[in-house]
């Protein structure tokens, strides 16, 4: 009995400290060694998967020109047409890039690494797929956007991997909560996650980037239902309205916004008040909490009527500043020598050495740095310094008086609305219906250094006007009013071109 008992006690006692130490360790030697055979296993499935995703992809691509179709990316898959009728395949994580029958790619991220496979190879192999470069000009076709955009497309913003377009469509795609504003992903399809304030009743002119939101500038107002939401607002990253981002008031459109470098914003427009004070003409600048700050005192802007256009470029340490104004700075005494083209400090005061050529008519739409203390020049104007070819487009030195010896092409239509630097020339486009006498070269052109046209940079035939040019990697998004792109429809208001 006594011996039960000295057992049953042993028993009761339970495991000691040391003996629960000892199984510790072994279930962390057991840890050490089995999970990373797990997670190297699952790996390892992953990557398997993605090659063999891959290598389905690849094989339909293949498969359309072998028997003369041109495969396509949209909606997430790649499909082809052919005579005995259409091969989808769904994407599922992979991305493809299509050129031609020679220059294709097909990439997926595996467990462990990124695969990507090309026609020159029979399995995938390890690494991502260089990026797709066609001959510059050219139209993109494996680029496939967001289609039926119910009006224009005014401006392009890159967002990382994607695109935030604004215009002044009010349907896309068929679906009429779409307004104004959308994100586009990397292949041009629509990112149905990101969704704007619904209800903008006016169209998008501009904008910006700050920080992981977006400064949005329009003649839109009372913007998800918020009546101090009157032509500019802030959207958070998901494109929800930011009710905490308060700029003044503002009494009319606004044209464009761009970063003041210290962390506040320079704002021109169609307005001639703000916060009910009738002296701002077109420009102010917002401090980094969107107030307005004081110290900046707008030039008096001589506009016959309401602006049609303004646009501010940083230039050292002040601001030009362009648009349909007649002349400037006659509250500050200076006024007669400033036709559409001004020049101001930090401060708003206008520079008198900075004296631009009489532009006559028109409104300037675009001004670009040359990277040389020069600028380039686009709008409706004609007939610079008395010269007759001189429409459109022009060089300004540093100075601002006329570069007689850059000669763009000659034009006819309406004129420059946009100019996107391009290495050691730029890229333009605007309501021009011929370029440098070619009746076939419409609306998108490229300029060399010495404003010569690029003849060796194709352009597609478009349909309508472009207003906007934003850069990708190797090529070019394109948006405006066409809806017709080398005798086809599927790209209307959105393109991609090859740098």
């Amino acid at each position: 009995m006594e011996r039960l008992e000295r057992c049953n006690a042993r028993e009761e006692r339970g495991f000691t400290l040391v003996e629960l130490l000892v199984v510790v360790v072994i279930l962390a030697v057991l840890s050490a060694v089995a999970v990373p055979v797990f997670l190297g296993q699952r790996e390892k499935a992953e990557d398997a998967a993605a090659q063999s995703n891959i290598a389905t992809i690849s094989q339909v691509i293949s498969n359309g020109f072998s028997v003369g179709a041109t495969p396509s990316v949209s909606g997430g898959a790649v499909a082809y047409t052919s005579a005995v009728g259409t091969q989808e395949v769904v994407l599922g994580g992979a991305t493809a890039s299509i050129v031609d029958s020679s220059d294709w790619c097909v990439e997926q991220e595996g467990g462990s690494e990124t695969f990507h496979m090309t026609p020159l190879a029979s399995v995938p192999a390890s690494g991502e797929c260089a990026s797709p470069a066609g001959p510059p000009g050219v139209l993109d076709v494996a680029w496939q956007p967001v289609s039926n955009l119910s009006d224009s497309v005014r401006v392009v913003a890159q967002d990382g991997d994607g695109w935030i377009v604004g215009g002044n469509f009010t349907d896309v795609e068929g679906l009429p909560s779409r307004d104004r504003l959308i994100r586009i992903n990397e292949d041009g399809a629509l990112d149905s996650s990101w969704n704007a304030p619904a209800n903008m009743n006016g169209a998008v002119y501009t904008i910006a980037q700050d920080g992981a939101g977006w400064i949005v500038g329009g003649n839109f107002t009372n913007v998800g239902g918020n009546p101090a939401s009157d032509y500019l607002v802030r959207l958070s990253a998901d494109g929800s309205l930011d009710t905490g981002w308060n700029p003044p008031a503002i009494g009319n459109l606004v044209y464009t916004v761009i970063p003041d470098g210290s962390g506040g914003w320079m704002v021109g427009g169609n307005f001639v008040m703000v916060n009910g004070n009738p002296q701002m003409n077109g420009v102010i600048q917002l401090n980094s909490d969107a107030s307005l700050n004081t110290s900046f005192v707008t030039p008096d802007l001589m506009w016959t009527g309401l602006p049609s256009h303004l646009t501010i470029v940083p230039d050292g340490a002040g601001w030009i500043i362009a648009g349909s104004f007649q002349d400037a700075g006659f509250d500050q005494g200076v006024g007669g020598a400033f036709d559409r083209i001004v020049r101001v400090s930090n401060t708003g005061q206008v520079d008198t050495a900075f004296v631009p050529p009489p532009l006559n008519t028109g409104t300037v739409y675009s001004v670009v740095s040359d990277g040389s203390g020069g600028f380039i020049v686009g709008g409706t104007f004609t007939n610079v310094g008395g010269n007759p070819n001189r429409d459109y487009l022009i060089r300004l030195n540093s100075n601002g008086s006329l570069d007689t010896g850059w000669n763009a092409p000659t034009f006819t239509g309406g004129g420059v609305l946009t100019i996107a630097p391009d290495g050691g020339g730029w890229v333009i486009g605007g309501t021009l219906l011929t370029i440098g006498g070619d009746s076939g070269r419409n609306y998108l052109a490229r300029v060399n250094g010495d404003g010569t046209l690029d003849s060796g940079w194709s352009t597609p035939a478009l349909s309508e006007r472009v207003y906007s040019i934003a850069p990708d990697t190797n090529g070019w998004i394109i948006g405006g009013m066409f809806t017709d792109v080398d005798g086809d429809s599927s790209w209307d208001r959105l393109l991609r071109v090859y740098s």
